[in-house]
């Protein structure tokens, strides 16, 4: 969400419909109200069947690298991914996909 979008809901206090919010990037999806426990849940089996250490290094990434410059955003993911091919994790990654299954992390 830019500045003049961010300013115009703070001095109106308007309320966003969901549609609007999802539009301005304040929410990444939207489903009708009976449907959010069971899509929420879904979400979450999802997130559960990935890497945590894989899941735990992309939070660092985004977060440690939202104030860099282009140059050492590069570098911070070369070195995590140098970090990652070495990894349980990438290995059973890979032979999950070359069998056409899901991928059973240890961590």
């Amino acid at each position: 969400m830019g500045l003049r979008q961010a300013l115009d809901l703070m001095f109106s206090a308007r309320w966003l419909k969901a549609d609007e919010a999802k539009e301005a990037g304040l929410v990444n999806y939207v489903v009708p109200d009976e449907e959010l426990r069971q899509a929420a849940l879904n979400y979450c089996v999802t997130i559960g069947t990935r890497s945590r250490p894989g899941i735990a290094e992309m939070k660092r990434l985004a977060r440690e690298g939202a104030d860099m410059g282009l140059d050492q955003q590069m570098r911070l993911e070369r070195d995590a991914a140098v970090r990652a091919l070495r990894s349980e994790d990438v290995a059973e990654g890979l032979d999950a996909f070359e069998s056409r299954r899901m991928p059973a992390f240890k961590a």
